[in-house]
């Protein structure tokens, strides 16, 4: 965020427009999640029909394992909704896609711990994506959440390391 809007946004903090709006997603908490629940449901058919056929299995199994914890189970829903699903050229530089398909096939594990690699998964695409992008595409938080290494991967709660600035 460049400095003009930053004292922007900081200048709006307390105008009744934005009270109003604080107001509205207070209110409108479970109808938010249930979104954002119905999103991930309407994507994951779509993860394994545009995976390559070889890769379909592999997919089903890495969102079974997420879907048994939910910590996993945010993970989906969390990176759908704001990263995508990978499944358009619009989600892709140079053909590398950053969306949730694109963190799933670089998970291979089996059992518990589905969370804990999807997070690694999630660092190496996002950095990908960073690595990958035109000049043009960068912004002035572009580079910032890969150079924070991510600090979920070593236990720092609240801060999942799918969830930077990208």
């Amino acid at each position: 965020m460049s400095l003009e809007y930053a004292a922007e946004f900081q200048a709006a903090l307390h105008e009744s427009r934005l009270n109003e709006l604080r107001d509205l997603l207070a209110r409108t908490v479970r109808l938010q999640s249930k979104f954002l629940v119905q999103r991930l449901e309407t994507s994951l058919p779509k993860l394994a029909a545009g995976a390559p056929a070889a890769e379909r299995e592999n997919i089903h199994r890495q969102i079974e394992r997420l879907k048994q914890s939910g910590a996993g189970t945010f993970a989906l829903i969390d990176y759908v909704n704001f990263k995508g699903e990978g499944l358009l050229e619009t989600e892709r530089y140079k053909g590398q896609g950053w969306g949730l398909l694109q963190v799933l096939q670089e998970m291979h594990g089996a059992g518990p711990g589905a969370a804990k690699e999807f997070a690694e998964a999630a660092a190496k695409v996002l950095i990908r994506r960073v690595q990958t992008r035109p000049p043009t595409a960068m912004s002035s938080s572009g580079c910032r959440g890969g150079r924070v290494a991510y600090g979920a991967t070593r236990g720092r709660r609240g801060s999942p390391a799918w969830r930077s600035h990208f």
